[in-house]
């Protein structure tokens, strides 16, 4: 039984080098991608130093009609937190077809459209942004900046707390992603996870190529074909 793991944090030991032997053999692998990792979006100067690294929280992300609720981390680089790591697939669907990956950040999912609309005819004359969104809202920094930052001059305020455009430039480093996408391909090996090419040895965990979100499913996965094999060389003898 072969466990030899992914690509991703190559540091512990698991590098994926071992797809040069199985292709050597004629065993095909799926090119690692990395999985459950950052998203990188190219903020402006002035953003990276006024805000640098805050949370988010309580918001939603959607992405290709995948919409994921939790915290947001913004950093200096773009976005990480579960949200972003769930709809990776999706953005790494639409970078490799030189397709604009773009997610939507509803800053208060909670509140039905009808809501925010009947909170923003609150708003006085003299109220700055920061402070309207504030009382009416409860969002605080960093969403005045935010909102400056990705909103479009004319830009619906409901339209912008609802469904703000993050445009995402790329995917932060197979070495730093939770996980990796890739591997052997599951058409070469049978349902008892043997490999065809060749006949007595089985392939579990990371090393073939499917992805799952984090929260103990990747561990669960990976124990879980651990066994099938197990179950399978067991039944044999």
């Amino acid at each position: 039984v072969l466990a030899l793991g992914g690509a991703s944090w190559p540091q512990t030991g698991s590098d994926g080098h071992w797809t040069q032997f199985m292709t050597a053999v004629g065993v095909r692998c799926v090119p690692f991608a990395p999985a459950n990792c950052g998203a990188e979006v190219a903020w402006s100067a002035f953003f990276k130093e006024k805000v640098g690294r805050a949370p988010l929280k309580n918001i939603a992300l959607s992405c290709g009609g995948h919409t994921v609720s939790g915290e947001l981390m913004l950093t200096d680089y773009g976005l990480e937190g579960t949200p972003v790591y769930a709809l990776t697939p999706h953005l790494r669907a639409a970078l490799a077809q030189g397709q604009p990956a773009e997610l939507h950040l509803n800053l208060k999912p909670d509140l039905a459209p009808a809501d925010v609309q009947r909170r923003l005819t609150r708003r006085r004359p003299g109220d700055s942004l920061a402070t309207f969104l504030s009382s009416a809202f409860s969002l605080k920094a960093p969403v005045p900046t935010l909102l400056r930052e990705l909103a479009a001059p004319a830009a619906d305020l409901a339209a912008s707390l609802g469904a703000l455009p993050m445009p995402v430039v790329g995917l932060r480093p197979l070495a730093e992603a939770i996980s990796a996408a890739g591997g052997v391909a599951f058409s070469e090996v049978d349902n008892k996870l043997m490999l065809r090419q060749r006949p007595g040895t089985y392939v579990a965990g990371e090393m073939l190529d499917w992805e799952a979100p984090t929260g103990g499913y990747l561990l669960q996965g990976c124990m879980s074909t651990g066994a099938w094999a197990a179950k399978a060389i067991i039944n044999e003898q």
